[in-house]
């Protein structure tokens, strides 16, 4: 994808011809591979050209393909973005607000996953969110619970067990 930082007015216009079918793509396909570059070029767009996807009304196509990563028939090795997108689409689409229906989501695919990199993913969402508001964020984590464990312990445990994988730039371990 050529979306970056430096990225033209005119170039970007261009590339948005694109976003609604990259939208349509996410959410017909099933294939794992290419669920993850799509979820890349989604990425991309999220960083670089969020007042575009506001203006042509594309907000809650956005959503509703997050929520799609977030189902748990989406397999675990495609959503090895979806923590960066998450943070993306509250910080650059929801103007710094959250979507409890989202985090609660969060929770639930971190429940089930076992892929690390995805769990590195979803944990950051949580992080920076503790970082932002550590109060409401726990009081939040404390409101609710997936197949009757709270969802504190799952991220919790998920992040502690999970954390000598993370890695970092150029795939170093970060603990």
């Amino acid at each position: 994808m050529f979306v970056t930082a430096e990225t033209s007015e005119k170039q970007t216009d261009h590339l948005m011809e694109l976003y609604p079918f990259i939208l349509k793509f996410i959410a017909a396909t099933n294939d794992y591979e290419l669920l993850s570059h799509a979820s890349v070029c989604l990425k991309a767009y999220l960083a670089h050209c969020s007042q575009q996807i506001l203006q042509k009304n594309y907000l809650d196509d956005t959503l509703s393909i997050i929520h799609r990563m977030l189902e748990p028939e989406t397999q675990d090795v495609a959503c090895t973005y979806l923590g960066n997108i998450i943070i993306l689409a509250f910080a650059n689409l929801l103007n710094n607000s959250i979507n409890q229906d989202i985090l609660k989501k969060v929770i639930n695919k971190l429940y089930h996953c076992q892929v690390p990199s995805t769990i590195q993913s979803l944990v950051l969402v949580y992080a920076r969110l503790i970082n932002l508001d550590e109060k409401d964020t726990l009081e939040f984590l404390c409101s609710f619970s997936i197949e009757n464990v709270p969802a504190l312990k799952i991220l919790l445990t998920k992040w502690l067990s999970y954390q000598l994988l993370f890695t970092g730039k150029n795939t170093k371990v970060l603990t």
